[in-house]
């Protein structure tokens, strides 16, 4: 049986389709320029009004909402390429990710302007759903870090707009990590700690804590988690099975 959390069999094909259809994106450019006569006289910009209403739906966790007000507001400004348009595109793409839709969230990316997708962030996001798109779990967490500090260092006319990106970004890292943990539950009889490590992003000590809380088996001179609902016997079958070679064989794969 091929192991779930894997990355899938079709990544040369995946890898095509992104450097064909993305925009390509440069290191050039300000993470998002707000040139200065806009700051001091603002223009209408609907983006940013949108925002304020995509602030409010995040505050109460509603990234269903989130959607379909950037999805109404995408449609109506499909030739726009206004900077700003990111910032509701980020909105999009991370709710999409908190609710598992990568497909949706990969078709909103390829919609971006190439003048707004070659900005930093966009690059950020880009890169964040890559890693997720090709289960490539040691480097979501690392990329979801980069993404929430380049957003706390953005210039932006709206001051919502750091904490909302944040706090879109902690919520898809915690909705990503239970899902993980779901997948390592059914697909695993029993899982070195290092490995565990790998695909949840946590030290060895918060791991076990979560482990423990999950009713989850750790065998300390092993190193070996055991999920919950495998019996006592396949545990210490499995477990003994583990040599410290093998281990460390696992142990360079991250």
């Amino acid at each position: 049986m091929d192991n779930p959390l894997s990355p899938p069999k079709t990544r040369l094909v995946e890898d095509s389709v992104r450097s064909q259809s993305m925009p390509k994106l440069s290191a050039s450019g300000g993470i998002l320029f707000i040139p200065t006569d806009a700051r001091s006289q603002p223009p209408e910009e609907p983006y940013l009004s949108l925002f304020t209403q995509i602030a409010a739906l995040q505050a109460n966790e509603d990234y269903y909402g989130i959607i379909q007000a950037a999805e109404c507001a995408d449609l109506v400004a499909a030739s726009d390429d206004r900077p700003t348009q990111l910032l509701v595109t980020m909105s999009l793409v991370l709710s999409y990710l908190i609710v598992d839709d990568l497909s949706s969230a990969k078709f909103a990316l390829m919609r971006l302007p190439n003048s707004v997708a070659s900005l930093p962030l966009s690059q950020a996001t880009l890169n964040l759903f890559a890693s997720v798109w090709e289960r490539r779990y040691e480097h979501v967490y690392s990329r979801g870090e980069t993404l929430l500090n380049l957003a706390q260092q953005a210039d932006f006319l709206c001051a919502d707009v750091p904490r909302v990106i944040a706090s879109l970004v902690t919520a898809f890292i915690e909705s990503f990590r239970k899902r993980t943990l779901a997948l390592m539950s059914k697909g695993y009889t029993t899982i070195p700690l290092n490995l565990a490590q790998g695909y949840l992003g946590l030290s060895g000590d918060d791991l076990l804590s979560i482990a423990s809380a999950q009713a989850w088996r750790f065998d300390a001179s092993t190193h070996i988690l055991a999920p919950a609902s495998v019996s006592r016997e396949t545990w210490a079958s499995q477990s003994a099975r583990f040599s410290p070679t093998l281990r460390s064989i696992v142990d360079g794969r991250f």
